[in-house]
């Protein structure tokens, strides 16, 4: 009898152990990335888009940048300024795209605008030890869905202004074209290409325009190399592109699309289509897109340029990308080629004398010269590129 009544008790205690427990927990997740306000309110401010959209911020009464993704479930600081912006680290770690594992910290405050929100989770993030164009950017801060799924956004390209608020401030009467997504976590919605529904990531931290898996990319459409492109977590090493006569997005056919295509990775639409538009409204509440005064198509069917790319790899420098009939390619230049010297600069200069990211200026630099001789080690041979048009 008393063995029994020791269990009841010990159940007791239990439950009420967890039920505490359970309170805790409940009240700290619903204080975390909390917006701190219930009145209806709206702040303009200014953003930058160097390569994708930045965001002026205030981080624990320091201003900042963060770069706006919607491609990410969590919002993330870059490590070594962690102290600078008294982030609180916690003992919990969360892993990032099956990849890495890395640790959570807090901010007490975060303000976009007139909006605050408190007690922001963030994954602590090395941005150098990835190479990609991330640890480039202003931004020592990126922003996801977290924070993105609590304000409505109204992006104008044409004034780089960002007007925030939360409720409904627009009018969509005066917007041509909307897409449905369908969560406020990993938000995907549908396009077509030849008649063919794809489903996509939507990613505004994807700086190109759409990225679809080979398998899944009709056979008849252009296929030629195109460059590497980057996401802000790194690099995916494409096979290639096509160019698409039209996609249907919402309501509107966009001419001349460059989709890229490899083996692997998301289905992803990114900055690249929705800068066809000058105005753009995210809408959580309401799970929209809508897009205003589509631009004048800048995907023209003939490009201008060199027709190929660059690349870092080992202490090599390497040819990375060949357009179909460009210059470079009716020069005969090979992906995977091995370069000595370009336009007098040695290989290694190039790869061992500058950090990524002064690498990267110096490569556009280069490249964006109307005349490139290339010295090759792995058949010593030296070819002259010209800038010119091609199909």
């Amino acid at each position: 009898m008393k063995k029994n009544i020791k269990n009841i008790l010990a159940v007791i205690i239990l439950l009420g152990i967890l039920s505490v427990l359970g309170g805790v927990v409940f009240v700290a997740y619903r204080s975390i990335n909390k917006l701190d306000t219930k009145e209806k309110t709206i702040s303009t401010i200014s953003f930058y888009q160097p390569n994708w959209l930045e965001i002026p911020i205030t981080v624990n009464q320091q201003k900042a940048r963060t770069i706006f993704d919607t491609g990410s479930m969590i919002n993330v600081i870059n490590k070594p300024q962690v102290k600078k912006y008294n982030v609180i680290p916690t003992p919990f770690y969360t892993p990032v795209n099956r990849k890495s594992v890395h640790q959570l910290g807090v901010i007490r405050s975060l303000k976009i605008g007139s909006f605050e929100f408190k007690n922001v989770w963030v994954v602590i993030m090395d941005f150098k030890k990835n190479e990609s164009s991330l640890h480039c950017a202003e931004s020592d801060f990126l922003i996801g869905m977290p924070l993105i799924k609590q304000l409505i956004w109204n992006f104008d390209f044409s004034k780089k202004s960002l007007t925030l608020s939360n409720y409904k401030n627009f009018n969509q009467k005066l917007f041509t074209n909307q897409i449905k997504y369908n969560n406020n976590i990993a938000p995907k919605t549908t396009i077509k290409i030849k008649d063919k529904k794809y489903k996509l990531l939507i990613d505004f931290g994807y700086t190109t325009t759409i990225y679809i898996k080979e398998k899944n990319i009709s056979k008849n459409s252009n296929r030629y190399q195109t460059k590497d492109n980057e996401n802000i977590f790194g690099a995916y090493l494409d096979k290639g592109g096509r160019n698409i006569e039209n996609i249907v997005f919402g309501k509107d056919s966009l001419p001349n699309i460059v989709v890229d295509y490899t083996d692997k990775g998301h289905n992803i639409i990114g900055l690249g289509v929705f800068l066809n538009y000058q105005r753009i409204v995210i809408n959580p509440f309401q799970k929209t897109i809508y897009f205003t005064k589509k631009r004048k198509n800048s995907r023209k069917k003939y490009y201008t340029g060199l027709g190929f790319n660059i690349r870092r790899e080992n202490g090599s420098l390497l040819v990375s990308s060949v357009f179909q009939n460009s210059p470079a390619d009716k020069a005969h230049l090979t992906i995977g080629d091995t370069i000595e010297n370009i336009n007098n600069y040695s290989a290694d200069s190039l790869c061992n004398s500058f950090d990524y990211c002064d690498f990267l200026k110096e490569k556009n630099r280069i490249l964006s010269q109307d005349t490139v001789r290339i010295k090759f080690k792995n058949n010593d041979t030296t070819k002259q590129i010209i800038k010119g048009t091609y199909k």
